[in-house]
């Protein structure tokens, strides 16, 4: 916030989705956040309903995309965003980390898609998963 009073007009990007809409709403410009690779849809809803002065959409879109986010982070990162990557589209190499991470070992890999499987605003990201 002290960024965006102190300077105005500079794009300033939250580094967490987590505070997508709060960034917006001080006059930043969105977010960058690994997790995005994922949830793109979902920040885009948080986007649009902002865009569109809708605040209880807003509101409800990023509490859709915190609860990813929260899925995603009972995991190891980057590890879990790789791993959920290499499921939805069917590229293995997703799952290549530099040392010292780790990927995620296929019981966590099993836990991980099953948490996202059951949020239902991932239903629409999940459906052409590998």
């Amino acid at each position: 916030q002290a960024l965006l009073r102190d300077h105005p007009g500079f794009g300033v990007f939250s580094g967490s989705e987590r505070f997508l809409l709060a960034n917006l709403r001080a006059g930043g410009a969105g977010c960058i956040s690994a997790n995005v690779n994922i949830t793109a849809p979902l920040a885009r809803k948080v986007y649009a309903a902002w865009l569109a002065r809708a605040d209880d959409r807003a509101e409800a879109s990023q509490k859709e995309l915190d609860e990813v986010g929260a899925a995603l982070d009972r995991f190891p990162l980057p590890a879990a965003v790789k791993y959920a990557m290499s499921a939805i589209t069917g590229i293995s190499g997703w799952n290549n980390l530099l040392p010292p991470n780790q990927p995620l070992t296929a019981e966590q890999g099993r836990g991980l898609m099953t948490s996202l499987a059951a949020l239902p605003q991932m239903a629409p990201i999940l459906r052409d998963a590998a």
